[in-house]
């Protein structure tokens, strides 16, 4: 299924706000939260639509401001795992943090989706230029990480507990 692509800026989500109160940049230094908020847009996502693809170029970072995204594990045969849905006020994606910056599940808008995007390099390169604040936005995506991999790992127990008939 191909990405949407679909950039709307919509008077209805204020770009600052939504950064500045995001948990993942909130207390962050101004500078940070100002090159996210220079360089973010907003884009519209159809249900069903992928967000990402599990192996392709991670090169953003998404805040859902509205609707959900499923996490999935794409599956060889039939219907892919979903590992988790995030709602609005979540962050998506760690992989563009991490060399070799690519996905490593796929993301799919549940219901019609609002995403904040954030420019992967930017970030990157001003962790690398602001060391302090850089391992202060590393932990949080870590702790992101952790929540991903515990809720895939949740997931594989429910599957072995019970296994499909």
């Amino acid at each position: 299924m191909p990405l949407a692509i679909d950039m709307l800026q919509t008077p209805q989500h204020d770009i600052g706000a939504a950064v500045l109160s995001h948990p993942l940049f909130r207390g962050l230094a101004g500078e940070l939260q100002s090159r996210v908020i220079e360089g973010a847009t907003i884009r519209e996502i159809d249900s069903q639509h992928l967000v990402f693809h599990q192996d392709k170029q991670a090169s953003e970072l998404f805040l859902v401001l509205d609707g959900a995204v499923d996490v999935e594990i794409p599956a060889l045969v039939g219907a892919p795992a979903l590992i988790q849905t995030l709602g609005p006020g979540s962050a998506l994606g760690w992989s563009w943090m991490f060399a070799p910056h690519r996905w490593h599940f796929d993301a799919r808008a549940a219901v019609p989706t609002t995403l904040l995007c954030v420019d992967a390099r930017a970030l990157r390169d001003y962790c690398d230029a602001h060391p302090a604040q850089g391992y202060e936005l590393v932990k949080r995506v870590a702790a992101m990480m952790m929540e991903r991999l515990d809720a895939a790992r949740q997931r594989v127990i429910r599957l072995y507990d019970n296994p499909p008939r």
